[in-house]
């Protein structure tokens, strides 16, 4: 009996603690990964990249650390921000690109805080994702 108590009230706790990152009602900001620890946003990037159609057109609010993949097969560079979970042995990145890129990207490994529209595009027949900050 002590055992189905536990497992209730241990349960009830995790779903009041988690936090809703899509409860941002009046930001402009559809999911905000900057509320939660570095495990639920972690998670929550992880479900975005494997059910990108919940995600498609909502603005996303990330903070992370830079990181660029030059593309030799184009000449060009893609770049993403990093989010880990806790301990920092597992990492996703979310490509981000800029509507004005006038004003640059932000180097290597610079920390930064942006909010994008989710979106896809198809390459060599995969379909990839990545945030389209204004």
């Amino acid at each position: 009996m002590f055992k189905k108590i536990f497992i209730l009230v241990f349960t009830c706790f995790i779903f009041v603690s988690c936090g809703n990152p899509q409860s941002n009602v009046g930001t402009g900001v559809d999911v905000d990964l900057t509320k939660l620890n570095a495990t639920l946003a972690y998670a929550e990037v992880t479900n975005m990249l494997t059910t990108p159609k919940d995600y498609l057109g909502k603005m996303i609010k990330v903070k992370g650390a830079v990181y660029e993949q030059p593309d030799p097969s184009t000449g060009t560079v893609d770049r993403f921000v990093i989010i880990q979970d806790v301990q920092s042995c597992c990492v996703q990145g979310l490509e981000f690109r800029f509507t004005d890129e006038s004003h640059g990207y932000p180097k290597q490994d610079e920390v930064i805080e942006i909010v994008g529209e989710f979106k896809g595009y198809v390459e060599d027949l995969t379909t990839y994702y990545y945030l389209q900050v204004n």
